[in-house]
């Protein structure tokens, strides 16, 4: 949760053990994409993910695997999950760290002056989706955004130009793969990750 008098939480507690976090944007993305990765097997997306998200990740790399995951699942839940990202209208998806990247990283430097290749490591994720959600109407990722949520409105003798012109645009600013299906793929990694681990634990 946000709180403007209260410092942004970086630490979370596991079985009385006290884990320092790093939540820079680029380390959070780095984990999205990591999971959407079938190089590695389920267990190292685990323990990369865990290394990039615990600062004193040595202090719990003994824990078993399905505590090590439950570590995981509730960093992702409590400080990463709990924001919707920006655009979005009655739970629809509309953009894609991935596939925006460039839109994002141009809006955040004309509204901001901020250069995101240089605020990687220093920018943390609650920040970098407060600063995403107010961008203004002038940069491209807003507009952009605009076009993907904007109704066709309906047909009349006037405005047959608007409507070939807004589906022109709705096409050329398309995602590849719509943020919806990134994110049902997203938690079906998740639970496909925790069955996979839960069965290597009841082998060990």
């Amino acid at each position: 949760m946000y709180s403007l008098c209260k410092p942004i939480c970086e630490t979370y507690r596991y079985k009385r053990k006290k884990l320092r976090l790093n939540l820079s944007f680029d380390r959070v993305l780095k984990i999205f994409e990591l999971l959407q990765n079938d190089f590695f097997c389920d267990e190292e997306k685990l323990k990369i993910s865990l290394r990039l998200l615990v600062v004193n990740y040595r202090s719990i790399q003994r824990y078993v695997i399905m505590e090590q995951y439950e570590i995981f699942d509730e960093i992702m839940k409590t400080f990463v999950n709990q924001e919707k990202a920006n655009g979005e209208k009655n739970d629809e998806k509309v953009i894609d760290y991935t596939e925006d990247a460039q839109y994002i990283f141009s809006s955040f430097y004309k509204d901001y002056g901020m250069d995101l290749y240089e605020m990687q490591g220093k920018l943390h994720w609650f920040k970098f989706l407060s600063l995403l959600t107010g961008l203004s109407s002038d940069t491209k990722m807003r507009q952009i955004l605009d076009i993907r949520t904007q109704k066709i409105p309906a047909p009349t003798a006037y405005n047959r130009e608007e409507i070939e012109r807004l589906r022109n645009l709705k096409a050329f600013y398309a995602l590849k793969i719509s943020s919806e299906d990134k994110e049902k793929q997203y938690q079906s990694n998740l639970s496909q990750l925790a069955q996979a681990l839960e069965k290597m634990a009841v082998k060990v």
